[in-house]
């Protein structure tokens, strides 16, 4: 039995080994709870790294699954942003107007602009200034090119009784002048002045946008002053041309033919104005 003793004891050790290698293990964790690894130093082992240090041999790692209730993750900077002084920073949102800028927009000052259209004083283009003494009240100057009745030169006034956010109506009185081109003059058989007088009443929309546009659609009726200085004239019985092929729309024939019959030219229009906002006072 003596002999028999050590064999014993030594395979009752050996039999312990997985017991205690169990009994060293912990036991599972949770993976939503944190725990604290202590990094060995195993060769095989590669420690974690951040962005500006590396766990050495030793340290202890901090290892979170999951963040806490309560804690979220800082976010990232938006692609849509400004970039100054090589950082990004958010851009901010254009406040909107207040109403002392809607009515700034229409105080006393200057415009300069330019209008296109048909039947209007200013002819089928022309140039403009427009000065305002004061606020709703503008008095306007311009010049510029007709197709049938020659170059225009205006005088005018501008009325905006009202405005509504950047939006005001309007009512226009303008007196223009003419300077009917020669070939018109030396027509056989027709009469013409060197100037047609027109006075011209409409109404319109206008619209001032920031910082120094403005937009404004025109309607009105241009009403020959001096009608009756146009005429046809009678040759072998009959009376002189009427709109030839190469007169478009409204022409000094057209002034000659509404005299003969007892009328007065009256010629509809529309025109586009569009200008820069200039020193407000």
């Amino acid at each position: 039995m003596a002999s028999l003793r050590g064999p014993l004891v030594a395979l009752a050790l050996v039999s312990l080994v997985p017991v205690t290698a169990l009994a060293q293990q912990q036991p599972p964790q949770d993976p939503d709870e944190i725990r604290i690894e202590e990094n060995g130093a195993t060769p095989s082992a590669t420690p974690p790294a951040s962005d500006d240090s590396r766990a050495r041999d030793g340290e202890l790692v901090l290892v979170i699954t999951e963040l806490p209730g309560g804690v979220t993750q800082r976010p990232r900077p938006s692609t849509a942003s400004l970039y100054s002084a090589g950082q990004l920073r958010p851009l901010p949102p254009e406040p909107p107007d207040t109403p002392e800028q809607q009515r700034q927009s229409y105080s006393a000052g200057l415009v300069l602009g330019a209008a296109i259209g048909v039947g209007g004083p200013g002819g089928v283009l022309s140039a403009f200034v427009e000065v305002a003494p004061v606020r709703g009240v503008a008095a306007r100057v311009g010049a510029g090119v007709g197709i049938n009745f020659g170059p225009s030169i205006e005088v005018g006034a501008i009325i905006r009784p009202w405005q509504f956010w950047r939006l005001a109506p309007l009512v226009s009185l303008t007196y223009s002048t003419n300077f009917t081109p020669e070939s018109w003059r030396r027509l056989t058989g027709f009469r013409a002045p060197n100037n047609s007088h027109w006075f011209t009443p409409g109404i319109g929309l206008e619209l001032r946008l920031r910082p120094i546009i403005m937009l404004r659609l025109n309607f009105g009726v241009s009403v020959l002053m001096n009608t009756g200085e146009f005429s046809n004239v009678a040759a072998s019985g009959w009376w002189g041309p009427a709109r030839p092929p190469n007169a478009l729309g409204y022409s000094p024939l057209s002034a000659g033919d509404a005299h003969d019959e007892g009328r007065a030219l009256v010629v509809p229009g529309v025109w586009f104005d569009l200008a820069a906002l200039g020193p407000r006072w």
